[in-house]
């Protein structure tokens, strides 16, 4: 089924004259370099190697669905929000679906019929840190899209980098992972409580990496060829031709260092000032305008790849 699914994408790709999906998929990221992205990966999943490993040892385990329950996930969101003036409620066309309803799907994710008009983020409650940092990463997505601006051409409002919304939303996972706002959630030690989220975030790292090889394995293929043998059929549900795992990669890079520019303007709490809040504003702002390396370069981040990655990730 899944050589079936991979050959009749790379099939309807052609019929609208792209030679492969990697040839397609760089025509919606003009300059974005994949034989450079594949390399990152590697890099990543080189210097990441030692550090997980001394990471997992260190650590003591902890109940975080017992610290982090389901029936505190959005009032957690709020207070995280509340200092930055960027409560969802403010919103009025920022509709949140937080209800739990039996065969609702479990992850949290954003989305909108029309942009900045009518914008989703829906999410079933659940416990645990996964579950938390999912909703706020998903938050940070559906703000972006709530805050572009209205008279911004549709090309600039939802035709955009798929990273970029990405990369904002990793803006949001990374306040939750801030030690002083994440053990105050949990109620537990700051320090235990930022390796935990620094571990988590390195192991989705390293699962992002793995896939970017066998990911343009597959977007390489001419139209009509066989999926090649990639492994174990869990790994094949999580990739595709659409090159995810580069965009996932893209924007995590910007949004930790996006997150550790704010960190440094506003203070290791830069959650509990309105400033924080309107230079997010002010970005978002701009809706789909900027790809993430054209973004970093305007607010002079580091140019984005595995090192600036890692060195803002670890730097917290």
């Amino acid at each position: 089924l899944r050589e079936e699914l991979v050959a009749r994408e790379s099939e309807g790709l052609a019929a609208l004259g792209f030679a492969s999906a990697r040839v397609f998929a760089e025509s919606l990221r003009p300059g974005v370099d994949y034989g450079f992205w594949s390399a990152q990966a590697e890099a990543l999943l080189a210097a990441t190697a030692a550090g997980l490993r001394d990471a997992e040892r260190a650590l003591r385990p902890l109940a975080w669905d017992e610290v982090l329950p389901a029936s505190r996930l959005r009032p957690a969101l709020d207070f995280a929000l509340e200092g930055m003036r960027l409560e969802l409620a403010r919103l009025p066309a920022l509709r949140v679906d937080g209800e739990p309803r039996a065969g609702k799907y479990a992850a949290a994710l954003a989305g909108a019929p029309r942009v900045p008009d009518e914008v989703w983020l829906v999410f079933a409650p659940a416990s645990g840190a996964v579950a938390w940092e999912a909703l706020f990463a998903s938050a940070g997505e559906a703000l972006h899209l709530a805050f572009s601006c209205a008279s911004l051409s549709i090309e600039r409002r939802v035709l955009g980098d798929p990273a970029l919304g990405l990369a904002f939303g990793e803006v949001m996972r990374t306040l939750f992972a801030e030690p002083a706002l994440g053990a105050t959630l949990a109620g537990v030690d700051p320090v235990h409580f930022a390796a935990a989220a620094q571990r988590r975030h390195l192991l989705e790292l390293r699962a992002n990496a793995e896939r970017v090889a066998l990911e343009l394995q597959l977007a390489e293929l001419s139209p009509g060829a066989a999926a090649p043998e990639l492994g174990e059929a869990g790994i094949l549900a999580s990739i595709g031709p659409a090159l995810s795992s580069v965009d996932r990669l893209r924007a995590a890079s910007l949004g930790v260092c996006l997150a550790r520019l704010l960190r440094t303007r506003f203070g290791r709490e830069w959650w509990k000032t309105r400033a924080a809040g309107e230079l997010l504003k002010e970005l978002w702002d701009t809706g789909a305008s900027y790809a993430p390396e054209a973004l970093a370069r305007e607010l002079s981040l580091p140019a984005l790849g595995a090192e600036a990655l890692l060195e803002a990730e670890l730097a917290r």
